[in-house]
């Protein structure tokens, strides 16, 4: 087991290295720019999970049991926005605090058409 854990540590030394060094900035902004394509999407998901779990609950009034099962799918929703927006906010907080902000390129415009 202790073999299987240094030989894993081994791989992983050098990206760990390269991302200490002078490129930190840029892990940083290969993360942000991973963050800003699967936030929406996964915002998305929670909240139609949390809309799911709200029309169980209305469907099911007559029934306890169901009634706290789509009770604990709305709070698993909400607290599924929690994490993403937290996240989110996290990442955007440590991409202010190492001003990539500024070093961002901007996006090519879209031509019309």
């Amino acid at each position: 087991m202790k073999k299987k854990i240094a030989l894993g540590a081994a791989y992983f030394a050098p990206f760990i290295a390269f991302a200490a060094g002078p490129n930190f900035i840029g892990v940083l902004q290969t993360i942000k720019d991973i963050f800003d394509v699967l936030i929406p999407f996964l915002i998305t998901l929670a909240v139609l999970y949390f809309i799911y779990g709200v029309v169980r609950y209305i469907l099911t009034q007559n029934d306890e049991t169901a009634q706290k099962e789509a009770r604990n799918i709305m709070i698993n929703g909400v607290i599924a926005l929690f994490v993403i927006v937290s996240v989110w906010g996290l990442v955007n907080v440590l991409i202010t605090t190492f001003g990539l902000e500024t070093s961002i390129p901007p996006s090519p415009a879209v031509p019309s058409l």
